[in-house]
């Protein structure tokens, strides 16, 4: 049986645990909640009213558009639609002065899992890479050096041998030739495969 209680100004209830059991619904058009902490199982759902996106501070997007997680934890535009806030569907949105946006240089490709940051690409089967024709630069900071615990595979290049670049070393990998070693190296002053120990000591004992 429903019970209905209309009081006139504020009716406040003090307690140190107030507990509902069953569903609150609160028909105001505004609920302000001041604690710290809010503890909830599953799902919160908001904006059933008000088109634009929802994100903590600052202003709605300019298209107006209901932001929507893929499931891994990106947040882009509406699905099948256009983007939210300047940025095309795949762009990652984030707060530029109070206001959502997107870039092309930082995107998550949902068909493949693919997430290009600038002109680096991260694949989802654990390949980095890039595009444009840009060089994938890795380095350590400071005094600290690339140290590689592992097997390098260097896939053979079947190209022209690249052309030397200046105050650099460059190796790579190609059809073992006369040095046996199939790894070339190219600098300033050779372009040339380096020889194995077999084929060094042939060469040390026909040469002296």
């Amino acid at each position: 049986m429903a019970s209905i209680k209309r009081v006139t100004g504020n009716y406040d209830i003090y307690a140190n645990v107030l507990t509902i059991h069953g569903n609150l619904q609160v028909a105001g058009t505004t609920t302000t909640v001041n604690t710290e902490i809010i503890n909830q199982d599953e799902i919160i759902t908001g904006n059933l009213t008000v088109s634009g996106p929802l994100y903590a501070g600052g202003n709605k997007g300019t298209n107006g558009q209901v932001l929507t997680s893929n499931g891994n934890g990106v947040i882009w535009g509406a699905a099948g639609g256009t983007a939210a806030a300047g940025g095309s569907t795949n762009n990652i949105q984030y707060n530029s002065s109070t206001v959502l946006t997107g870039s092309s240089n930082f995107n998550y490709f949902a068909a493949n899992g693919n997430v290009q940051v600038g002109t680096t690409l991260i694949a989802n089967n654990s390949t980095i890479g890039t595009y444009n024709n840009t060089d994938l630069v890795l380095y350590a900071d400071g005094t600290g050096h690339l140290f590689v615990q592992d097997v390098i595979k260097m896939q053979y290049q079947t190209g022209a041998t690249p052309t030397n670049v200046a105050s650099t070393v460059q190796l790579l990998a190609n059809t073992p030739g006369s040095g046996g070693s199939g790894l070339f190296v190219v600098n300033s002053s050779t372009s040339d495969e380096l020889a194995t120990k077999a084929k060094a000591l042939v060469y040390s004992i026909i040469f002296g």
